[in-house]
């Protein structure tokens, strides 16, 4: 929906640049634009700071059971001190719809999108933000997994992806350094 929006209203010399045939905030497309000022505002930016608001909420009335039967869904699953670790998959997934909406150049695409998955899977190693040790593991591998795959993807045919990949394990190792001293 946030990839929609963010496509819906980029104009480039007076067209949409997903659509070049149609004219910006003009005939057909003023017409939708404020429905998609509305979901950029509301729905893309206002939904994980509205979500956050609400686990807050629930956090400081020191996790009341009134507040749980409607928040819960929110921070279920998640440790007590965690609970802000909800809105991390939101923020990055609306980073990516706007990388992609504003068609940025592959180097920076590539810089941001394993920056995020690697900031997200160092979160996880070093927070542990769940309570079940598996569902920490599965997350933090399948984070893994993607930014291998990101890696492999885009510059497996570059001379230099060993060393990418020797980066992103090194990064890796020290997250779990860090975390075993902070365990110890």
């Amino acid at each position: 929906m946030c990839l929609k929006t963010f496509q819906g209203l980029r104009c480039e010399a007076n067209t949409l640049v997903v659509e070049p045939m149609t004219a910006c905030y003009v005939g057909g497309h003023l017409a939708v634009a404020p429905f998609l000022y509305f979901f950029l505002v509301f729905f893309c930016i206002g939904f994980p700071l509205i979500c956050l608001f609400w686990i807050f909420k629930v956090y400081r009335r020191n996790f009341d059971p009134k507040l749980d039967t409607k928040y819960g869904f929110l921070y279920r699953g998640l440790r007590r001190h965690m609970v802000w670790f909800r809105v991390v998959p939101m923020l990055i997934n609306l980073t990516l719809a706007a990388e992609k909406a504003y068609g940025m150049d592959q180097v920076t695409v590539t810089f941001l999108n394993g920056f995020l998955f690697l900031l997200n899977l160092v979160l996880v190693i070093l927070a542990f933000p769940f309570k079940n040790f598996v569902t920490n593991v599965i997350f933090g591998v399948g984070n893994l997994g993607r930014i291998i795959l990101l890696l492999y993807l885009v510059y497996s045919s570059r001379v230099y992806f060993p060393a990418l990949l020797a980066i992103t394990c090194f990064v890796v190792a020290v997250a779990f350094a860090v975390r075993v001293v902070l365990i110890a």
